[in-house]
This record gives structure tokens, C-alpha cells and sequence, in this order.
């Protein structure tokens, strides 16, 4: 599986490497729409993973670091 995910990777490293910038920046920004347009999704799921997290002994301060909210999400995207 792991050769699968690094094959897939370098394949698409070779893709960037040869699209133009405006492709690039495209990209960019069709990322950052979808982040916002998840960002409750994303929110959600994160929240049950630091429940699991605390349970499994994560200190507090990397559980804040990890801690997504609304504003996080809208930093990522911008």
C-alpha cells in the first residue's frame, strides 16, 4: 500500500512541476473553497478524534493545537 501512496505521490509531484502557474493557483483556490465548504464536516470529525486522543492519554497541549475551529479552517483556506 505504501508503494501505491509514494508511486501515486511522485506522479503527482510530476503533474505540479509542469502545470503553469495559473493551474497552480486554480488549484489553490478550488482547495480552499472546498475546505470552507467542509469546514463543519471537518470540525465534526476532528472533535471525535481528539475525544479519542484524550481518552488515549494526548496532552492537553498538543489536543489545542490540533483543535480545529472556524477560524483555524478559515486561515488554511485564506
Amino acid at each position: 500500500m505504501n508503494d501505491t501512496i509514494g508511486a501515486a505521490a511522485r506522479e503527482a509531484a510530476r503533474a505540479v512541476a509542469a502545470a503553469t502557474t495559473a493551474a497552480k493557483n486554480q488549484a489553490l483556490l478550488t482547495a480552499a473553497d472546498h475546505l470552507l465548504d467542509m469546514a463543519d464536516d471537518l470540525i465534526v470529525e476532528n472533535a471525535s478524534d481528539l475525544l479519542q486522543a484524550e481518552k488515549e492519554g494526548v496532552a492537553g497541549a498538543l489536543l489545542d493545537r490540533l483543535r480545529l475551529t472556524p477560524d483555524r479552517v478559515a486561515g488554511m483556506a485564506s
